[in-house]
């Protein structure tokens, strides 16, 4: 993931308060294939994913802040600043 994304989806765990843990077990209820190192990897910036793979992060956060009653706070890909 570009930098841009990888500081997003870092931003919405600072946000929720969670881990990357978290994150995976989350990631995997909503059907994302990820594993826990690819996780760690992601959100550490050593990986570079697709647009896709971003989009399932940011949905799995969004969908968590949503039931808090928290709105989007993670952009989508298409909604990142140019790269």
């Amino acid at each position: 993931m570009s930098a841009v994304s990888t500081a997003e989806i870092a931003r919405g765990l600072r946000l929720a308060g969670w881990s990357p843990g978290d994150l995976w077990w989350a990631a995997l209820a909503i059907g994302g294939s990820f594993s826990p190192f690819e996780i760690e990897l992601i959100v550490a910036g050593y990986v570079t994913g697709t647009p896709g793979e971003h989009d399932i992060l940011a949905a799995t956060l969004n969908e968590y802040f949503s039931a808090e009653g928290r709105n989007h706070p993670v952009r989508y890909w298409e909604d990142l600043p140019p790269r």
